[in-house]
């Protein structure tokens, strides 16, 4: 799963290399991203998205996932609802807390407070969900898999480690 404006293309050597050495790969791009023709989506839309792949795939036996960054909170959400066992699954880097996120974009462009929380109302209405649930070592807790690998630099500056940190607690 790959990250924001991203697309699969940029886990290939990853993929190639796991096909190499006798695995099946699947790889998909997320709504609005790679060559979508649509030009919006939110985590709740890729999650949808990547719950339809796993229920196509008619997965019988565990299975591996490997996430970059966005594609980690999408896949967390996903294995959530969807209750399949997952053997490994390997974050490189995540958000943890999405209203951090939120957060973030308010004071890059001084959103005043009061905006701030109607851009946080129309989200959650958007997509059905509380902005404050966005948390994957919250969803995690509702993921059956048996190892979590997260690979994430110190020094990143779009992600903080901490992330890394806060979602190896559970």
């Amino acid at each position: 799963m790959h990250g924001w404006a991203s697309n699969i293309g940029r886990l290939s050597k990853i993929a190639f290399r796991l096909e190499k050495e006798g695995y099946r790969v699947v790889g998909m791009n997320f709504p609005a991203h790679g060559n979508s023709k649509i030009n919006q989506t939110n985590m709740v839309y890729a999650k949808n998205a990547l719950v339809c792949l796993l229920k196509q795939l008619d997965i019988k036996e565990p299975f591996s996932l490997v996430s970059h960054s966005f594609g980690s909170g999408v896949a967390a959400l996903a294995l959530a609802e969807t209750k399949l066992r997952c053997n490994n699954l390997i974050f490189l880097t995540s958000a943890n807390k999405i209203e951090n996120i939120f957060l973030d974009f308010k004071q890059m462009v001084s959103l005043g407070d009061k905006t701030y929380q109607y851009v946080v109302e129309k989200m959650e209405s958007i997509v059905d969900f509380k902005l404050v649930d966005f948390n994957v070592e919250d969803i995690l807790k509702d993921v059956d898999y048996g190892k979590l690998l997260i690979i994430h630099d110190k020094f990143d500056k779009m992600l903080p480690y901490s992330n890394a940190v806060e979602i190896n607690t559970k």
